[in-house]
C-alpha cells in the first residue's frame, strides 16, 4: 500500500515508489482510445435494465473481434458469449457453476497469484500448482500429472486445468503442441479446460530488438479454440476481457466464450450479481465498431510494449541478470537468485524489502507459486518508459551500492 500512497513523480516526489507490481497496461489507452470512449453516445436503453449476460450489441462486436483477431478459424456467435464485470468475476462464476466445493483446479506454475482467490472466495475451490521447469517452463503431461496426483493426495478432486495464454508472469505464449497436450490431458480425464486469454491482443512477437539480437525463437499466440478447430465441446472454455489488451481495467468487462449451453444458462443467472454497466457496454460497442481505430490502437500498443520490454531486457542483459524472453503481455519474469543474501524465502523477502526501500516494487516469486526463491515479476507496462528507466536506475544503484552482489 505504501507504493500507492507514496507514488514517484519526477518533480513533486522523486523519492517516491515506482510500482512495477500491478497487472495493468497504462501505455496506450489514454492517448488512443480514451477520446473515442468518452465521446461515445449511449442510447437511452443503456441506462435501464438490459440482458445481464451482456448487451446484444456489445456481444456481437466482441464476437466479431474474437473471430478475427483472437480465435481465427472459429466462427464465434454472440449467443456463445457471456459478459461479467471483469475476468475475475467470469472465473469465479465459471468455478461456481462447474466445480464443487473442495474441487481442485490444476494451474501450471508459476501463475498469477489472484487465481487463488478467484477460485476460493465464492466457489471454495483449491488451486493446485503444476510446477513447470525453468528456464523454458514447458507445459508437459508430466507437470499436469504431478499436480493431478498432488491434488488427489490432498483429498481433492481434480476438476479442471486453468491456463493463462499468453502467460502471466512468464510473458510468453504456449505453443500449439503444449495446448494440445493440455487438451488431451483433460479429455482423457473428463476435466474442464479453462483458457484465460486476457493478454491475447498484447502480443508483440517480431517487434522486439532485444529478442532479435539474442536470437530468441518466438512463439506466436494461438488460442486453444483455434488449436481444436472450434471443437470446444462442453469441456473447453475461453476467457478474455478489456482490462489488459485495451488498458481498461476500470471498465470491468470480462468475456466467457463457451459452447456448453448448460454453463451459459448458469452464468445467465449468476450474472444478475456481476453484470456490466450498460453505459460502459454501449461505449465499448461504439469503439469496437471502428475497425480502423482498433487496428491503430493494437498496432501502437504492441509497439509501445516492445519498446518498454526492450528497455528492460537491455538493462537486464547489461547487468547480467537472467530473465525469460517475452513476446506477449506486460510482464517479465526475472531471475534475481544471485542477488539474494541467502537462497531461502527469507532471502527473497529481504531482497524484496531492499528494492522497496530503494523505491522500486516488484512481485515476489513466492506469491506466484514458483518453487525456488529469488524470482520476481516486473510489469513494465504500468509506468511510462521514462519512469521505467528511472526505476532501473534506482535498482542499478542498489545493486552497485553493495546491498547485493552478483555472483
Amino acid at each position: 500500500m505504501d507504493a500507492f500512497m507514496n507514488p514517484y513523480h519526477s518533480t513533486d516526489n522523486p523519492e517516491g515508489k515506482i510500482l512495477l507490481a500491478v497487472a495493468e497496461n497504462k501505455l496506450t489507452f489514454t492517448e488512443v482510445l480514451r477520446p473515442a470512449f468518452c465521446a461515445a453516445d449511449a442510447p437511452a436503453a443503456a441506462f435501464g435494465y438490459g440482458p445481464m449476460r451482456g448487451s446484444p450489441d456489445l456481444r456481437a462486436q466482441i464476437a466479431r473481434l474474437m473471430t478475427a483477431r483472437i480465435c481465427p478459424g472459429v466462427d464465434i456467435q454472440p449467443d456463445e458469449l457471456t459478459l461479467n464485470a471483469g475476468v475475475a468475476a467470469v472465473l469465479s462464476n465459471v468455478a461456481l457453476a462447474l466445480l464443487e466445493p473442495g474441487d481442485a483446479a490444476l494451474i501450471p506454475a508459476p501463475y498469477y497469484a489472484a487465481f487463488n482467490s478467484d477460485l476460493r472466495a465464492v466457489a471454495r475451490c483449491a488451486a493446485v500448482p503444476a510446477p513447470c521447469a525453468p528456464p523454458g517452463y514447458a507445459l508437459t503431461p508430466a507437470a499436469l500429472q504431478g499436480a493431478y496426483d498432488a491434488a488427489v493426495a490432498r483429498g481433492l478432486r481434480p476438476a479442471c486445468v486453468l491456463l493463462t495464454n499468453p502467460h502471466n508472469p512468464l510473458g510468453r505464449c504456449y505453443s500449439a503442441a503444449e495446448l494440445q497436450c493440455a487438451v488431451q490431458f483433460c479429455r482423457l480425464r473428463s476435466l474442464h479446460l479453462i483458457s484465460d486469454e486476457i493478454y491475447a491482443l498484447s502480443a508483440f512477437h517480431g517487434r522486439s530488438a532485444a529478442n532479435r539480437e539474442a536470437g530468441v525463437e518466438e512463439t506466436p499466440f494461438t488460442s486453444v479454440a483455434s488449436v481444436v478447430g472450434g471443437a470446444l465441446g462442453d469441456y473447453i472454455h475461453v476467457v478474455w476481457g478489456f482490462s489488459k489488451d485495451f488498458g481498461g481495467s476500470g471498465l470491468r468487462v470480462g468475456v466467457l466464450f463457451s459452447r456448453n449451453e448448460r454453463l451459459r444458462r448458469a452464468l445467465d443467472t449468476l450474472s444478475m450479481f456481476s453484470g456490466c454497466s450498460g453505459h460502459t457496454q454501449a461505449a465499448l460497442a461504439a469503439v469496437l465498431r471502428d475497425d480502423a481505430l482498433v487496428a491503430r490502437y493494437l498496432d501502437e500498443n504492441a509497439r509501445r510494449l516492445a519498446r518498454s520490454y526492450d528497455a528492460l531486457a537491455a538493462w537486464l542483459a547489461r547487468m547480467r541478470i537472467p530473465y525469460s524472453p517475452c513476446t506477449s503481455g506486460i510482464f517479465a519474469w526475472i531471475d534475481m537468485r544471485a542477488l539474494l543474501s541467502e537462497a531461502t524465502w527469507e532471502g527473497e523477502e529481504a531482497w524484496f524489502r531492499a528494492m522497496c526501500a530503494a523505491g522500486v516494487v516488484l512481485t515476489p516469486g513466492r506469491s506466484q507459486k514458483t518453487e525456488a526463491p529469488g524470482y520476481f515479476r516486473a510489469c513494465y507496462a504500468f509506468v511510462p518508459l521514462e519512469v521505467l528507466q528511472v526505476a532501473l536506475g534506482k535498482l542499478e544503484r542498489l545493486i552497485e551500492g553493495g546491498a547485493a552482489k552478483l555472483k
